[in-house]
């Protein structure tokens, strides 16, 4: 009989996706029995953007709602986030990816349900029981909870500026070497592998492939499947109990981009390029990722970035050291200029 140690899978209890779907947020929060008074947490341009109606509604729905504007995802920041958040019963993130990360962290830790109403499909953390957050000029990524619910309002998330848009494609598209560099750890190393979680983190990679067009082009279905990718893309995360399903050596030289570059570019972006690095090492086709970042103005070349060509050579040298985690770094050999021409990036 194959033994399998247990491990918990949480997913989020109401996922609402359309047009003005934050509307629907007093009758979410009267099935899951969620009562005031909330939280919203967000910066100023999002407040702007959804924060102020999706208050005003929830107030005028007899909710006591207060707010909280956040510029990063600091340890500082989300001291003075938890703080407020002692007296509230729930929290929504009304943002971008580090906005949905600091109300996701926060509610956590806090221990009470955090609803993600995301105003940008930026990544994949609009799902995940993931956290990235800023720690001594680093970043980390912890264990969080699921968010209790997901509010996709596709009109907002459709007039997102596009750098937003193709940034979460680029996330997406880098889940094809991610999962690579997973069955890499399940065959070294013995690693826990999930056919379904993997299977699911690429399909949101290939329908985005699929879509490139009608993203491009802002039309409803491409926004749909973008947002509906990057959902199933956290939901594949959260079955597989960790981010492996969409975070390998792609993700580390991003995470190490972040650190090193002076000016670092969209993690989604480093990511797409980073799967080309991979992608490259280990000898897969990868056309459709490029074809499809370059029709969606993802860098994938150096001199389309803001980072330098030695930032970029020693973040991919370094990328295997950030974290304790088996990749295609740990299995090839490379002279890194020789990679990045044979990948086109310089």
């Amino acid at each position: 009989m194959i033994k399998m140690d247990p491990h918990r899978i949480e997913l989020s209890r109401e996922i609402i996706i359309g047009n003005e779907a934050y509307k629907k947020l007093p009758e979410i929060l009267e099935k899951l029995k969620l009562k005031g008074p909330a939280l919203i947490v967000c910066d100023p341009t999002t407040f702007e953007v959804a924060g102020r109606e999706v208050g005003q509604i929830l107030e005028k729905d007899g909710f006591a709602v207060d707010k909280v504007l956040c510029s990063d995802v600091t340890e500082k920041e989300l001291e003075r986030v938890r703080s407020r958040a002692d007296n509230f019963k729930f929290v929504l993130g009304v943002g971008g990816g580090r906005i949905i990360d600091t109300a996701k962290y926060v509610g956590t830790e806090e221990s009470v349900p955090y609803i993600s109403v995301p105003t940008a499909p930026s990544h994949d953390g609009i799902a995940s029981s993931r956290a990235t957050i800023n720690k001594e000029d680093r970043r980390y990524s912890y264990e969080a909870d699921a968010p209790t619910a997901i509010v996709a309002d596709l009109g907002i998330i459709g007039d997102a500026p596009m750098e937003l848009i193709s940034a979460g494609c680029g996330d997406l598209l880098s889940n094809i070497t991610s999962v690579e560099d997973w069955k890499l750890g399940q065959r070294d190393n013995g690693e826990y592998y999930s056919d379904y979680a993997a299977a699911l983190s690429v399909l949101a990679a290939e329908i985005i492939i699929s879509s490139s067009d009608m993203i491009k082009n802002r039309e409803e279905r491409g926004i749909r499947n973008l947002v509906k990718a990057l959902i199933s893309a956290g939901i594949a995360m959260s079955i597989a109990g960790s981010s492996r399903p969409c975070s390998g050596a792609d993700h580390q030289f991003s995470h190490v981009l972040d650190y090193i570059a002076e000016e670092p570019g969209n993690h989604g972006h480093q990511c797409a390029m980073g799967a080309l690095l991979s992608a490259e090492l280990r000898d897969m086709d990868y056309s459709g990722i490029r074809e499809t970042m370059e029709k969606l103005d993802i860098p994938t070349r150096i001199n389309q970035t803001s980072f330098s060509k030695d930032e970029a050579f020693r973040a991919w040298e370094e990328a295997k050291n950030i974290r304790d985690r088996y990749t295609v770094l740990d299995v090839k050999d490379f002279d890194t200029e020789s990679l990045f021409k044979r990948a086109g990036i310089i």
